[in-house]
């Protein structure tokens, strides 16, 4: 584990997708909606396995402490940047990214959603690990899947066709543009 590797776990969504299940109080990545752990907490168990405790962080509201705390005892408080108000993603990476440079000016930081299923850790394990080392060439890496088809609830990521650059279990491709999610096809009347 290199001293350099960081991440940060977004928990600061308010879950309201899966309400009334999930609720303001206790949102979706508190819960056990895959397996008998809490999303937070398999996310967590997921990264320790490639990135060193310590240099594992959570940015959520701070009313979502004590929260944190059920599901992963023992985390240290000093891993918990609390978000002043919940603002979505945008700020909330400008606030980490803040504290983060002030620890360690040369991290490279993987950014992740504390509400994901990941059923192959392995894989997700060795393809970060390779976008971490890849990013100390002063990269900004995304990831994504490849569409099966349209929808709507999602934005696409252009990329460049050209031979992308190979770094262990990665492949990296120059983006051309982000796409944000298509319009719904409007119903016809017919």
């Amino acid at each position: 584990m290199k001293n350099n590797h960081y991440a940060l776990i977004m928990a600061g969504g308010q879950g309201t997708r899966f309400w009334p299940w999930s609720t303001a109080e206790k949102p979706k990545q508190f819960l056990s909606v895959v397996g008998n752990e809490s999303l937070l907490t398999q996310t967590y168990k997921r990264l320790q396995k490639f990135i060193n405790k310590k240099n594992i962080f959570i940015i959520a509201d701070a009313k979502y402490l004590k929260n944190v705390r059920e599901c992963l005892p023992g985390f240290p408080d000093a891993n918990y940047i609390s978000e002043p108000a919940p603002r979505n993603t945008a700020p909330a990476l400008i606030q980490a990214n803040i504290v983060l440079s002030r620890i360690n000016p040369q991290a490279n930081l993987l950014v992740v959603p504390a509400d994901h299923f990941i059923p192959d850790e392995q894989i997700f394990a060795r393809q970060m690990t390779a976008a971490l080392d890849y990013a100390q060439n002063r990269y900004v890496i995304t990831a994504g899947i490849k569409p099966s088809e349209p929808h709507t609830g999602y934005g696409y990521i252009q990329f460049a066709e050209k031979k992308p650059a190979y770094n262990g279990d990665g492949n990296f491709h120059d983006i051309v543009k982000f796409k944000e999610k298509p319009d719904p096809k409007p119903r016809s009347n017919t």
